[in-house]
């Protein structure tokens, strides 16, 4: 509203809750005015259950009329306790600092069906290797067969799920889960360390891998002991034939046809990049698509949210199109055309050397973006959903700050609240079973000193004592210990069972892939390479743009807690926690009432702080 104030400086009359048709200005331009009578109805919808009716060049206040109470479209309820719409930070961020934000337009500006998009580029890429010979015939499309995060062993025809050090935690071979030995079996004890540097690897880091890599596996289950290479063979024709599907473009034919049956509508998405150009901030839209494709689909995502007489071109300061990313960051391609005339497009263009405001484009690299609004660095702020196009070499090259769009965070963070109780009970059962082993080691320990004459030994030397301590009441114990020893194996190994089955219970909530389970998280507490790659290249992320709303363009987003639990036990951990009796927390998170550490509806808002680190705790 403040913002709005200011832009409506001359403006003598705006009806609330639309834009004026002819509205009476002094000293603004006419995009001024019209971003000015967008603020207002913006701010309308920010000040309900309140419609307020200004008057005067001033904006003096007059009437006000009261309104059915209706809540801001991003209002998230106080019950459950999580935040599934959250923007998480990686590294802190001061949102006020930042000038420029660009913005891609696959599943950041606009988000597809996946099930629909990903099964149209799997049908269209199955009739080509069809024709070339694969036997495709009865394959299905399967939307859950894989998802973002996981790894393509192109030789042994797997797709492999990676802990954040690289080591392969679980296996599938063709559609077919691999069991915990088996996977041991094929990549060894301790596992296979997972080089992406490799060729042999194939990450699938976005939404637009899930046909591919898909249609790649359900291939592989129908060969029969394939010679050497031919997984490697298969990958690159499934590759190739996904590519020629992108690249003829008959896919976007449709989708332009009938945007309806593709693209999901956010209603808040257009409110979240007005309300960012009302802040005052540079709003620009980086993308590969071509000018068409762009034009049609933000024109019906986008248009009917905005208000009358406003449209999507008007949020943008620039528009570049046929970017060609990751070459884009690199700088190395100068080839860029100014569009002339927007309704012939790329056919009425001329090649430039700079870019300025008010124009959209072809080409060019992101140096042309920092000349021409003369900011840099941390100044610049890019979201995109591609870990690498939209963030690695972004982050590498630039150092402009980056945010990751991933929608399958909302079910992720509300698995991670609903599993809160078995996680609960794992982490019991787990600390039961590291003091059995340890009381096992020291078992065994004792008797292996006794057996091997250590008294003696060590009886003329400075540590005699020592030993003493520690082989005190092992004589005559010998048999007895081993005895101790094997029961208490016999017990670990019942109690590794049914940590694996409750594993694999806290994997198997509603809303997550019911093969590969979380997808920021491996096994019990361990994050995957997926959130490893996130938390490294990105600043921030979300699962959509219009989270942005609740954090305003002014707000700063501060990395979550961290816990001590690694240094300190958990009880130490939880017996400093019980003595607290206020928690002041940032203003990105809920308030939390006092002695709420023994709540469950705090221990659930506590695991969802961070889809990362559901052990997050304020110390």
């Amino acid at each position: 509203p403040s913002a709005g104030r200011q832009l409506m400086a001359g403006v003598e009359c705006i009806p609330a809750g639309r834009a004026a048709a002819t509205p009476i200005r002094v000293g603004m331009t006419s995009s001024s005015v019209a971003i000015a009578s967008a603020g207002w109805c913006l701010a309308a919808a920010l000040l309900r259950p309140q419609r307020v009716h200004f008057k005067g060049r001033h904006g003096r206040r007059g009437r006000t009329q009261a309104s059915r109470s209706v809540a801001p479209p991003w209002h998230l309820p106080s019950e459950p306790t999580h935040q599934p719409r959250k923007v998480f930070a990686s590294r802190t961020v001061d949102l006020g600092e930042i000038k420029v934000i660009g913005y891609d337009l696959d599943y950041t500006l606009v988000h597809y069906n996946v099930e629909t998009w990903e099964g149209a580029v799997y049908e269209s890429s199955k009739l080509l290797l069809s024709q070339k010979g694969f036997d495709v015939e009865g394959l299905k499309f399967d939307p859950e067969l894989v998802c973002r995060g996981l790894i393509i062993d192109t030789h042994l025809g797997n797709a492999v799920k990676v802990d954040r050090y690289g080591y392969i935690s679980m296996a599938m071979h063709g559609t077919t889960m691999l069991s915990h030995e088996r996977v041991s079996e094929i990549y060894g004890r301790p596992r296979r360390f997972v080089d992406l540097r490799d060729e042999r690897w194939v990450f699938l880091n976005t939404l637009f891998s899930v046909a591919s890599g898909g249609l790649f596996l359900q291939l592989v289950e129908r060969m029969k002991e394939p010679e050497s290479g031919t997984y490697a063979q298969l990958s690159q024709s499934v590759e190739s034939a996904v590519s020629q599907t992108h690249i003829e473009g008959k896919l976007k034919g449709q989708i332009i046809k009938d945007p309806s049956e593709y693209v999901v509508l956010d209603a808040e998405a257009p409110l979240a990049v007005l309300d960012q150009r009302l802040a005052g901030k540079k709003i620009v839209l980086i993308t590969n698509n071509d000018w068409e494709y762009v034009k049609c689909i933000m024109a019906y995502a986008y248009d009917r949210y905005l208000p009358q007489g406003m449209t999507w071109r008007s949020l943008f300061d620039i528009i570049i199109v046929n970017a060609r990313k990751p070459n884009f960051w690199k700088g190395t391609d100068s080839d860029c055309w100014r569009v002339i005339d927007e309704a012939q497009g790329l056919n009425a263009s001329t090649p430039v050397t700079r870019i300025e405001e008010g124009s959209v484009y072809c080409g060019g690299n992101a140096r042309f973006v920092e000349e021409c609004f003369g900011y840099e660095r941390d100044e610049i702020m890019y979201i995109g959903d591609h870990i690498y196009s939209d963030a690695s070499y972004l982050k590498r090259l630039l150092q402009w700050r980056t945010c990751l769009v991933l929608r399958e965070l909302e079910e992720e963070v509300k698995g991670l609240a609903l599993s809160q109780r078995k996680r609960d009970t794992l982490g019991r059962l787990l600390q039961v079973r590291d003091s059995l082993h340890q009381q096992r080691s020291e078992l065994m320990a004792r008797a292996t000193r006794w057996r091997l004459g250590f008294r003696k030994w060590a009886s003329d030397g400075p540590s005699s004592e020592l030993w003493d301590a520690a082989l005190a009441g092992c004589e005559g114990e010998d048999a007895r210990v081993w005895q101790d020893v094997a029961a208490m194996e016999a017990r670990l190994a019942a109690m590794d069972d049914e940590v694996m089955n409750l594993v694999h219970d806290v994997g198997s909530i509603e809303g997550l892939n019911p093969r590969w389970g979380f997808l920021t998280r491996v096994g019990y507490h361990d994050k995957s390479h997926l959130m490893r790659q996130v938390e490294k290249y990105a600043d921030l992320y979300t699962s959509r743009i219009s989270n942005f709303l609740a954090c305003t363009p002014h707000g700063c987003l501060r990395t979550h807690l961290q816990t001590d639990r690694n240094l300190l036990g958990l009880g130490d951990v939880e017996s400093l926690a019980t003595k607290i009796d206020h928690l002041t927390f940032s203003t990105s998170s809920p308030p939390m009432e006092e002695r709420e550490w023994e709540d469950d509806a705090a221990d659930i808002w506590l695991a969802a702080q961070s889809p990362a680190d559901s052990n997050a705790m304020a110390s």
